[in-house]
């Protein structure tokens, strides 16, 4: 059986179709990208996740498979990048599913990825709706789009 070593999560994993996604894309985000491995979670339950909500118990039990955080100074960690990785091409459904765990994360940007694409979107307050943009920014671009960050201090 093939496996996969998971950085985040410090284990081998079986080489699933679904797994080997991640793995690349958890892979370009720590070593190209410039995301901090130390602020990545990945395959949580969003009820572990939002265990500290007044509501957690109304949350679906489904488990995303990347978030990306962020340290606010004012509100400690916030969620920043929520990633659905599929093994399979992207549809609608997939987009769908994304933007449904998002309803209960609220990250400022969510993505769904397969072996030989990434689509990354954010909500466009100016238009009322989600904007898309195909591939992954770096990290620091990301808090920069956010207004988090200014492109001379990071």
């Amino acid at each position: 059986m093939k496996q996969v070593f998971d950085p985040i999560r410090q284990q081998w994993l079986k080489a699933s179709p679904e797994e080997i996604v991640r793995q690349k894309l958890l892979k370009q985000m720590i070593e190209t990208l410039g995301f901090p491995k130390d602020l990545l979670v990945v395959e949580k339950s969003l009820r572990e996740i939002l265990l500290s909500c007044p509501e957690s118990s109304q949350v679906p039990q489904r488990r995303i498979d990347i978030l990306s955080y962020f340290k606010d100074p004012k509100e400690g960690l916030q969620p920043l990048l929520l990633i659905e990785c599929k093994a399979l091409p992207i549809e609608r459904s997939a987009i769908e599913q994304v933007k449904a765990y998002n309803y209960y994360l609220k990250a400022r940007f969510f993505a769904v990825a397969n072996q030989r694409e990434v689509f990354t979107a954010f909500f466009n307050s100016s238009k009322n709706q989600y904007s898309f943009f195909k591939g992954l920014l770096p990290y620091k671009e990301l808090l920069c789009l956010c207004g988090l960050k200014s492109k001379q201090n990071s």
